[in-house]
């Protein structure tokens, strides 16, 4: 018999999020306590475990990356070996038996498994994190060629860009060459962050937080490169090996050199 995929509940609040990925490919064989899709919600995006197995159907109607999908929707199913999945309808719904709070996929049956199945034959697939996958996507470097350093040998953001790091003199030419900008859609994430950042505002007595670092390894590094330059040479500065920490950062982090519209 065929199991339902539907969107779980994040949270008591979540009535709808936004569909991220699939993290198998159609005809893959899942076992149950795998990831199987990720969803973003109000507070973050997060992997969804299947309490059930079988071979993946996403049906051609499925929601695609990016799409919002409501809680309880039906988007794709899990089937026995050679049977043919249901039928699937765009808008089609299933809810939930219980409000999900642990992030799993919920099947509207309530039957046991019934058959046996063996894994499909495929390549071996590259496990890393939503946030890796879309920065590699941006850079345009095959997730194949990086190294991952997360658990399992799992693929983190921070090693693509570690991947893609410049050379020191580059620095400059990439600033000068970062696009005037994009308009952007927030996510339910961002709008239920903004939202408790406005009443913050409104409503709590503002407080200034302070804080020692020890900045001898700075201090250090400048002596360092201002005894080698010559005498005519530029003097380094604390602001200017601040400053260029901060390029590095904004070149690796864009969404930072951001505002709101």
């Amino acid at each position: 018999m065929a199991y339902d995929i539907v969107v779980p509940r994040l949270g008591w609040s979540m009535d709808e999020g936004i569909f991220v990925e699939w993290l198998f490919e159609p005809g893959d064989f899942i076992s149950k306590g795998s990831n199987l899709f990720v969803i973003e919600g109000d507070k973050a995006a997060e992997e969804i475990e299947s309490f059930d197995e079988g071979f993946l159907v996403i049906p051609d109607e499925a929601p695609k990356p990016g799409d919002t999908v409501s809680v309880g929707q039906l988007i794709g199913f899990l089937t026995a070996e050679g049977e043919t999945a249901p039928e699937y309808a765009p808008t089609q719904e299933r809810v939930p038996s219980t409000p999900q709070t642990n992030n799993d996929v919920q099947s509207s049956s309530t039957a046991d498994n019934t058959f046996k199945t063996t894994p499909s034959t495929r390549s071996e697939r590259v496990v890393a994190s939503p946030r890796a996958r879309r920065a590699a996507n941006k850079i345009g470097i095959a997730l194949s060629t990086v190294t991952g350093t997360g658990k399992n040998g799992r693929i983190r953001e921070r090693d693509v860009l570690s991947a893609e790091a410049p050379t020191q003199g580059q620095w400059s030419s990439l600033v000068s060459q970062m696009p005037n900008g994009t308009v952007e859609p927030f996510s339910p994430r961002q709008l239920a962050a903004i939202e408790r950042f406005t009443l913050a505002v409104n409503q709590a007595v503002p407080v200034t937080l302070t804080r020692h670092a020890d900045a001898s390894g700075l201090v250090n590094h400048r002596e360092i490169l201002n005894s080698k330059r010559q005498e005519d040479d530029f003097r380094f500065s604390l602001g200017d090996l601040i400053s260029y920490a901060l390029i590095q950062a904004l070149v690796e982090t864009p969404t930072f050199n951001s505002y709101f519209t």
